[in-house]
């Protein structure tokens, strides 16, 4: 299990971000795609499933680790108000109204 600490900060604003990784006992540097495709607010499922709200295109993505990329999940234009986002029990929620 990972954990990552990244300042959650909107759009296309340079980022940066470490991970912890509790199996090593060790932080270490975010991988490149992960970093690069972090365009907006996050959510992580059951400590494993990163989500992320890139609102300037209206996505929903996740990260795929195996393959150090981002994999849209939905598209869609209420998702460029998304002011939050939060993931549980295999769902997520934007925090539009």
């Amino acid at each position: 299990m990972k954990l990552t600490e990244n300042g959650n900060v909107k759009g296309d604003a340079a980022k940066e971000g470490i991970i912890y990784d509790v199996e090593t006992d060790c932080w270490e540097e975010m991988p490149e795609g992960m970093l690069a495709g972090w365009r907006g607010l996050a959510a992580a499922m059951d400590e494993e499933t990163i989500y992320v709200v890139d609102e300037s295109k209206g996505l929903l993505e996740k990260y795929d680790h195996m393959n150090d990329t981002w994999v849209e999940v939905a598209e869609n234009d209420t998702l460029k108000a998304a002011q939050q986002v939060a993931a549980a029990g295999g769902k997520h929620h934007d925090g539009t109204e």
